[in-house]
């Protein structure tokens, strides 16, 4: 019985229902226990679905709904509570053909969650599977649109070439992933669809085949009822699969024993149907994403779970399910040509830690100066050279005074970190950053302050002028974070304080208008008096939180739309990126009005999986997504972050899919930001600080090149390889592969343009895409797998291609051959290379 708490998700059940299939007489036989009365009518129950074995066609139906309600207590105050209310409707018909097996599944649910102080929010989805011949499609889109009635999931059938793949594709992938569910749906800002996880898909389909494949539809015989105590139904796994923590949690709430199960055989002695009812009562499960439950924290609450499998027919003729029509994926991602973009598209940008790029005195830590000193590496400022790096854009982690290292705990917002330099030092690279073209935007911080900041001191000392600049309480309220942390932390007087972070970090208080004021005068002070060019936004999602929900509220939205409007009166010009950790369809809500563009963590997720797996299915789902999502390249595109364990790592040290993941990053329509290191290949895993290790420019015992002392972090490992100095002149090393990306970008409109259209490969480890502006167009291929490739023919129906001269190869090795393309600029088959090198990259300019 999957589904009973948040923290598993929620998944398809039917694999664990029917765990049944599986389990031999024997096994039975071998359990204690079990009146020898009740041990022969369980192994009957076995013996019913193994003579089903033998059917060459079924139909069958599930009904699972579950209702759950609870509130949770602290000190006799109620300070959490969700209602949810869940239905899944599946049908499948499977028969036998002479390729096999050959079936059809669709699959309804509707989802409605209510919390505490919220608003319902229901979600609807509905979506279908085909087996055909050996061949899966897969198919799934909303009944419920998006806010803004777009379809988050592209219309049209997809081929699954391979049945471990299908939770990769459009809509039958993670329409939220599964992060998201940590927070309870009513804190999202519009309707949304839940993970609809079909990794155990192809298990639940073989589950039906095994189980329900001998009913003949000739009527009901006998029915056999099992009462069974709780133990012995845990026993004989009749209501769990795996013997996991949280299933014993579970199990441990199951009111009533013993518990009562439902067998119906046919005249044949064959399973009919299976069915139980069972009532649990989850006061010790942990709901709704609130981790472990606090000191004097309660929950109380009911939950109702029922499961009815039917047998439709079997051994008759059912209706076997057809090849869809094929979808045309280059219709359902027609490029736009936009010309007319904001300047921040011209850009790549490169995220720098000061404290980790390069030492100017000496003393172990990186500083303003030394980043000056160090910037021709990233722009040397001449267009004509190809030796630097060329970037032309710097967003710098935090840069104000702070008593952390990594300065994400601020506590005063007009100076700069005493380790890095001076405010004139700041202004210093803004000059020179400014003459090499390079814009240059901060990270502001607006979410929280440190604790040492004096206006949290001020008001834990009960400065009346400070009192509600911060979040207090006289007890502690017990909300928890999305990810299950304490969100209230005690103070020195006993009170509690607001912090989402850690007790370091208390949030400000944006329903006060000082807070506004004060925060709107930080940035005056930022782009007027410093001259920056912008600001990345760190953590926007939390700015407000109510009745125990703590992120994407609709305060949050609304305060931004008037941050937004005030930067604009401020500087026109300016860029706004929002770190906004969630998928993309509510990343897509902060974007437009409210920030300019933001993080793209589904994107940087997919990129990665595909290079990782050599398969680029679920890529071409998310970056579908991603093109509907947004107004065209308005969204930043990335691999990893100051947060996350670096792509090198992530990689295992891959650098073959490391060049990959550098080149789908970098021909992408986002605009593109690279972490630190990555150009080299720095590795790094958590905890944080061997993330953010010294930069290596050159391969020195203990410094690098970083410092003449000793680095505030010991240097990352591989140090003496992935460095600066040992790459810069091969022409074949990593740094040398983002040199050429980025260049190329720099030199060609259409890698820079908002248009692209994919391409319809004729192998799943090649993806391919067209790049598309006004005067020119270019074909990007990546061979993601590890092995050379050459039957990888592109398709399409249209393309910008119509009109166009010959190619020219800017990228790649081998004997360029020319398209035939139709009038359209519709592609069929088209190989440009007889062979694709394995983890290879090809980029081809059509003018």
């Amino acid at each position: 019985m999957r589904g009973i708490s948040r923290s598993t998700g929620i998944t398809v059940l039917l694999a664990a229902s029917l765990i049944l299939a599986a389990l031999p007489i024997r096994v039975i036989q071998a359990q204690g226990g079990l009146p020898a009365d009740q041990q022969a009518l369980v192994a009957r129950a076995i013996a019913a679905i193994d003579a089903s074995g033998d059917a060459t066609s079924y139909e069958a139906a599930l009904v699972y709904t579950w209702q759950q309600d609870w509130q949770g207590t602290l000190n006799g105050q109620v300070v959490a509570g969700q209602s949810h209310d869940y239905r899944r409707d599946q049908q499948v018909s499977a028969g036998q053909t002479g390729q096999g097996q050959n079936m059809r599944q669709t699959v309804t649910f509707r989802d409605s969650f209510t919390s505490l102080g919220g608003e319902p929010v229901t979600a609807e989805l509905e979506g279908e599977a085909r087996l055909v011949d050996g061949t899966l499609y897969a198919l799934a889109a909303y009944r419920q649109p998006y806010p803004d009635g777009s379809q988050a999931v592209p219309d049209g059938w997809v081929v699954v070439d391979d049945a471990s793949l299908l939770d990769l594709y459009p809509g039958l992938d993670a329409l939220i992933p599964a992060e998201a569910l940590a927070a309870p749906p009513s804190v999202l800002p519009g309707p949304v669809a839940f993970w609809f996880d079909v990794t155990a898909l192809e298990s639940a389909l073989t589950a039906y085949t095994v189980a329900a494949a001998g009913e003949s539809g000739s009527g009901a015989s006998e029915t056999i009822t099992l009462t069974l105590s709780k133990q012995a139904a845990w026993d004989l796994e009749l209501l769990f699969q795996e013997d996991d923590p949280v299933s014993q949690a579970i199990f441990a709430t199951i009111e009533g024993d013993p518990l009562t199960f439902t067998f119906t055989l046919d005249a044949a002695g064959r399973l009919s149907a299976i069915g139980y009812d069972i009532q649990l009562a989850l006061e010790a499960v942990d709901l709704g994403g609130l981790g472990d439950i606090p000191v004097g924290f309660t929950i109380d609450g009911t939950a109702a779970e029922a499961l009815s499998l039917r047998i439709l027919s079997a051994d008759a003729p059912v209706t076997l399910a057809e090849a869809p029509a094929e979808a045309d994926l280059a219709a359902q991602t027609a490029p736009v040509v936009t010309t007319d973009l904001p300047w921040w598209n011209d850009r790549v940008f490169y995220e720098v830690f000061v404290r980790s790029f390069a030492d100017s005195d000496g003393d172990g830590t990186g500083d303003l100066r030394g980043l000056i000193d160090r910037l021709d590496y990233l722009n040397d400022g001449d267009p004509a050279t190809s030796d630097d790096l060329g970037v032309t854009g710097l967003w710098l982690m935090p840069v104000t005074e702070s008593p952390s290292y990594h300065g994400y705990d601020v506590v005063d917002y007009l100076t700069i970190e005493q380790d890095y330099g001076t405010n004139q030092d700041f202004a210093d690279l803004i000059a020179a950053a400014h003459a090499r073209g390079m814009a240059v935007i901060v990270d502001l911080v607006m979410n929280h302050t440190s604790s040492e900041h004096p206006w949290f001191q001020a008001a834990l000392a009960g400065d009346p002028d400070y009192a509600d600049w911060y979040e207090w309480s006289p007890t502690n309220p017990g909300t928890r974070s999305s990810w299950g942390a304490e969100a209230w932390h005690q103070a020195a007087d006993g009170r509690y304080y607001y912090s989402i972070f850690w007790e370091g970090m208390p949030d400000l208080n944006y329903a006060n208008p000082e807070v506004t004021d004060e925060m709107f005068e930080i940035i005056r002070f930022w782009l007027e008096d410093m001259g920056a060019d912008g600001f990345r936004l760190d953590a926007i999602k939390h700015l407000f939180e109510r009745d125990g929900q703590t992120e994407n509220l609709p305060e949050t939205l609304a305060w931004l739309e008037d941050f937004h409007a005030y930067v604009r009166s401020v500087d026109p010009d300016a860029l706004t990126v929002g770190e906004v950790w969630s998928p993309t369809p509510l990343v897509a809500t902060y974007v437009g009005d409210r920030v300019d563009i933001a993080f793209e963590f589904d994107l940087a997720s997919a990129i990665l999986q595909a290079v990782q797996v050599g398969n680029g299915a679920r890529l071409i789902g998310v970056q579908t997504r991603v093109l509907n999502s947004y107004a065209p390249g308005q969204y930043a595109a990335f691999l990893t972050n100051h947060d996350q364990d670096r792509v090198m790592s992530q990689l295992d040290g891959d650098e073959g899919a490391a060049r990959v993941a550098a080149t789908l990053l970098l021909t992408n329509p986002g605009v593109p930001f690279i972490y630190y290191g990555e150009e080299i290949g720095m590795s790094g895993a958590k905890p944080d600080e061997r993330i953010r290790t010294p930069l290596a420019w050159d391969g020195s015992r203990v410094r690098a090149g970083f410092t003449t002392g000793t680095p505030w972090e010991r240097l990352a490992e591989g140090f003496r390889t992935h460095n600066i100095a040992l790459q810069t002149a091969d022409p074949a090393s990593l740094l040398s592969h983002y040199r050429t990306l980025i260049h190329l970008r720099a030199a060609h409109p259409a890698l820079r343009s908002a248009g692209m259209q994919l391409l319809r490969p004729g192998n799943p480890g090649v993806y391919a895409a067209l790049r598309c502006a006004d005067d020119e167009a270019a074909l990007v291929i990546v061979n993601l797998s590890r092995a050379a490739v050459s039957d990888y023919g592109l398709s399409a129906g249209q393309s910008c291609l119509a009109g166009r001269g010959a190619g020219v190869l800017l990228l790649g090795e081998g004997d360029l051959i020319q398209p035939d393309l139709d009038g359209d600029g519709g592609l069929a088959g088209y190989a440009p290379l007889a062979v694709l090198p394995p983890q290879s990259s090809t980029i081809i300019l059509f003018e």
